[in-house]
C-alpha cells in the first residue's frame, strides 16, 4: 500500500453500483441489505406478523407496512378456488 507524503496510508474505495427497484415500504430493508446492516428482527419474523393478521396485538386487519411482496405470497398460499365455490362467493 502506498503512503501519502505525511506518511498516512491512502484509502482506496471500490465502488460498484447495482440498480434496484423496491417500493418505498420496503426501502430501508433494501438499503440496510446493502449496506451491511441488519434490518429485520428475528424475534419477530413475518410468519409471526402474518398469523396475527398483520397487527402485534393479535387483532385482525391490514398492516400498513406489509409490502405488495409480502401480499404476493399470501394470495399464492390461498387454495385454489373451483368453479362450485367461484358461483357461491359470487352469489
Amino acid at each position: 500500500m502506498s503512503s501519502s507524503r505525511r506518511g498516512d496510508p491512502v484509502k482506496v474505495v471500490i465502488i460498484n453500483t447495482e440498480y434496484i427497484k423496491t417500493d418505498a415500504l420496503n426501502f430501508k430493508s433494501v438499503v440496510q441489505r446493502l449496506t451491511g446492516k441488519d434490518s429485520l428482527n428475528p424475534a419477530f419474523s413475518l410468519k409471526d406478523k402474518l398469523s396475527h393478521g398483520g397487527t402485534d396485538d393479535g387483532r385482525v386487519g391490514m398492516n400498513s407496512r406489509m409490502s405488495f411482496r409480502d401480499l404476493d405470497k399470501l394470495l399464492l398460499e390461498l387454495p385454489i378456488m373451483d368453479d362450485d365455490m367461484y358461483q357461491f362467493c359470487v352469489d
